[in-house]
């Protein structure tokens, strides 16, 4: 699924996409330590950014995969605490059968409440 994404980004975007033909993105990641450069887009998996951070942050499929619920929910809390400016969560799954999108909804409403 990275991979894919990657190779969508890299056909939009051209040599601001960071990655290298043949070698798989976590490699990749761990090669060039998220070096944050102007004008550049890094694609990753979700362990693999622990520690780093980003202005725009976008996370694709949070229930996606079959890990169980703990783990998906630990996974997503790190990708979504990667983000300083901005966060976009895209998933395919109907948002009432997503149990970690409900959850990301509650914590912003809850969020919300404690601004106001």
């Amino acid at each position: 699924m990275v991979q894919e994404i990657s190779n969508v980004l890299y056909a939009k975007f051209g040599n601001r996409v960071n990655r290298r033909s043949g070698e798989d993105i976590s490699s990749q990641v761990k090669r060039m330590k998220l070096a944050v450069e102007p004008q550049t887009i890094n694609v990753a998996l979700v362990w693999d950014t622990k520690g780093y951070d980003a202005n725009i942050v976008y996370v694709i499929n949070p229930d996606g995969g079959d890990q169980n619920p703990i783990k998906k929910r630990s996974l997503f809390y790190v990708a979504a605490t990667r983000a300083k400016q901005f966060l976009a969560v895209y998933s395919s799954i109907p948002e009432q059968n997503a149990p970690i999108m409900q959850d990301a909804l509650r914590a912003v409403q809850n969020l919300e409440r404690q601004l106001i």
